[in-house]
């Protein structure tokens, strides 16, 4: 069994309910009328959009906790190197983005610590990472 594996898989398993959750959540207070009008359907399809997009980063959570739990628990998962860089490099551009892009928005650095997601993404990438024993 792959401890650092585990790890990072289970708190693929915590994000996808935080972020699941905490969308909807969000997503269900939010006015249709706050969108914007577009070509293609106006507020609501702007506001589906919106939806579609945060709810698939959720599946790229679903998916790597999956993936790291067969890899931590089991032996199906022959190349895990090439599968665990993959999911190094994609945790730790989410976690990039998820510091930047409010950062360059408000260009304040207390948004670090209103939006503390990125901390979540960088801890799945360094236990995945530290899953290879590199």
């Amino acid at each position: 069994m792959n401890i650092a594996f585990l790890i990072a898989g289970l708190l693929c398993v915590i994000a996808v309910f935080a972020h699941g959750i905490g969308g909807e959540y969000t997503l269900r207070r939010i006015p249709t009328d706050a969108f914007p009008q577009i070509p293609n359907g106006g507020s609501l399809i702007a506001k589906q959009e919106v939806r579609m997009s945060w709810h698939g980063v959720t599946v790229v959570f679903i998916l790597s906790a999956v993936v790291l739990l067969m890899m931590a628990l089991t032996n199906i998962i022959t190349d895990t190197q090439t599968i665990a860089h993959i999911i190094t490099v994609t945790f730790v551009f989410f976690a990039i983005d998820i510091m930047l892009v409010p950062l360059m928005a408000t260009r304040q650095l207390s948004t670090l610590v209103r939006i503390p997601q990125w901390i979540l993404c960088f801890a799945i990438a360094v236990a995945t990472y530290a899953g290879l024993g590199v």
